[in-house]
């Protein structure tokens, strides 16, 4: 599937968005999940993102439709590292591999544009998409956070993922 990431602004959020953020499904392994968003609070953060130089909030995007974000950052200029994380909020675009091409170009970005060395990602370690869609970007298991987050009544650990660019 063709995708297309570009920078959000105040703009692309809307209901929709909003939405994504307070379904519990679509945030169930981020820490997004204690949070009940307003529209005026995300448009807040999207502009405190648009004014760093560290962090980078692209949309996801399929034939012109918003889908998804992913971030890049904070960027650590001085060790040329930075972190990602990312949802789909669009359900029907789940399990087609979206996330998989949304890390592939993000990491090129990350290289070409941010000219970043390396790009790490947490993961819930239930959460087996986002390991294999990591793992099939080059990711590899750098670590293990023992029993870092209460999860649905449990604690679980954290998985530590990293890739060199």
């Amino acid at each position: 599937m063709k995708i297309e990431l570009n920078l959000i602004n105040e703009s692309h959020v809307g209901e929709k968005y909003v939405d994504w953020l307070n379904d519990y499904d679509v945030v169930r392994y981020t820490e997004q999940r204690f949070t009940h968003h307003k529209e005026s609070e995300i448009k807040s953060y999207v502009k405190h993102i648009l004014s760093s130089e560290s962090e980078f909030l692209y949309g996801i995007f399929h034939e012109g439709i918003h889908i998804g974000n992913i971030k890049i950052g904070p960027i650590n200029t001085q060790h040329q590292v930075a972190d990602i994380g990312y949802i789909i909020g669009e359900k029907t675009y789940w399990g087609k591999g979206v996330m998989t091409e949304a890390i592939r170009i993000a990491s090129g970005y990350c290289k070409e544009i941010y000219k970043l060395k390396k790009i790490t990602a947490g993961v819930y370690e239930n959460n087996k998409a986002s390991i294999k869609e990591l793992q099939n970007n080059g990711f590899k298991q750098e670590g293990i956070l023992r029993s870092q987050v209460d999860f649905e009544g449990d604690r679980i650990n954290v998985l530590l993922f990293g890739k060199l660019l």
